[in-house]
């Protein structure tokens, strides 16, 4: 922009500390500057614009004052920037000071400034606000939209989504889907963004697409089966964005993003799938464990039973033999022949008892 154009808004913050290193409020200042910039706002920052200082004021409609700490307000020349810009308001009431803070409380800003405008950096739809409120004191028009190029946005989105700034991300989508209601593009990211995904890669690693089988699977169950319903009920977890993403989109961009989608699902689909395995091999693991107890407590009560049998089979033969020298000795010695009976008798039984014991 040169020297001689005219301003719309006039923005200053504290550039530097007492160490001469660039302070957080510089870093916001420069994202508002950029971004009023892109939406084509003219607006003088001292850092970026060689016009005079004391013009700009004069011509400026709106005054952006820019602290993430109370210190700031109180810094030259910070502190006689703004002090200039209240007194101009207060001077011309179509002059508006919007007053941008980050961690800092009302109690900390000077009652000339409160006396105006303050918005919080840190809210999500700061920016979105800021360039409405910005627009609507610098147009004529109550008609107010985001001018800016999509195709300018669209890229800033996709670096924020690389840095894994997902929250400027999903605020910039939401600046295009205002000013661009069918921008396919702005839903896609969106639901990049919300996902914390820095782009298409990212959701085929292994731990999103885990990520996504288990949420379907503890909503919906473990069985794809069905194919159909298994496309109906994920599409319900991906969201509106996903839909309304494949529904604007067309031509070139209509066949990639639908290919995309698709493998996308199969690759989900594939991993419930493995779950319901998983949960299947466990219960069969369970039942096989169950008949292994079972066999091994049969076998246990089949010992048992085993050793009584053979310690009764002991007695028994050992009970046998005491009677049978006693009755041997009763019918040699002494002549009985009813004990030679008994002896065939015990003889018999023990025979008997020995037989019933092996079944």
């Amino acid at each position: 922009m040169s020297p001689d154009e005219k301003y719309d808004v006039f923005m200053c913050c504290r550039l530097t500390d007492e160490n001469n290193f660039t302070t957080p409020d510089r870093e916001y200042a420069d994202e508002i500057y950029d971004q009023l910039t892109i939406e084509g706002v003219n607006v003088y920052y001292a850092p970026v614009t060689e016009a005079n200082e004391e013009t700009a004021i004069a011509e400026a409609k709106v005054y952006l004052v820019i602290a993430s700490d109370e210190e700031s307000f109180y810094a030259e020349p910070f502190r006689s920037e703004w002090g200039r810009c209240t007194a101009e308001a207060r001077r011309n009431s179509e002059k508006s000071v919007i007053t941008c803070v980050k961690g800092i409380g009302t109690q900390q800003i000077p009652q000339e400034l409160l006396d105006n405008m303050v918005r919080d950096i840190s809210r999500i739809d700061f920016l979105t606000e800021l360039i409405r409120s910005v627009k609507k004191l610098t147009e004529s028009s109550d008609e107010v939209g985001i001018s800016t190029p999509p195709e300018k946005l669209l890229r800033r989105i996709e670096d924020f989504l690389q840095a894994e700034d997902f929250e400027a991300a999903a605020e910039y989508c939401r600046l295009i889907k205002e000013a661009s209601p069918q921008n396919w593009q702005a839903y896609y990211y969106l639901f990049l963004a919300d996902r914390g995904l820095r782009g298409e890669n990212d959701l085929f690693l292994d731990e999103v697409i885990d990520g996504f089988a288990c949420e379907y699977a503890e909503r919906y169950g473990a069985d794809v089966s069905d194919d159909d319903y298994f496309r109906s009920t994920f599409a319900e977890i991906l969201g509106n964005d996903m839909r309304r993403a494949l529904e604007y989109s067309s031509g070139e961009d209509r066949v990639r993003l639908a290919t995309l989608y698709e493998r996308f699902v199969s690759a989900v689909q594939d991993a419930v799938f493995a779950i319901e395995q998983n949960e299947i091999d466990g219960e069969e693991k369970k039942e096989l464990e169950k008949l292994r107890i079972k066999h091994q407590h049969e076998q246990s009560e089949r010992a048992a039973v085993k050793l009584k049998k053979q310690q009764i089979r002991t007695r028994l033969l050992t009970y046998t033999a005491v009677i049978l020298v006693c009755l041997a000795v009763l019918a040699i010695k002494f002549g009985f022949k009813w004990a030679i009976a008994l002896i065939v008798v015990v003889a018999v039984i023990t025979v008997i008892c020995i037989a019933g014991l092996e079944q």
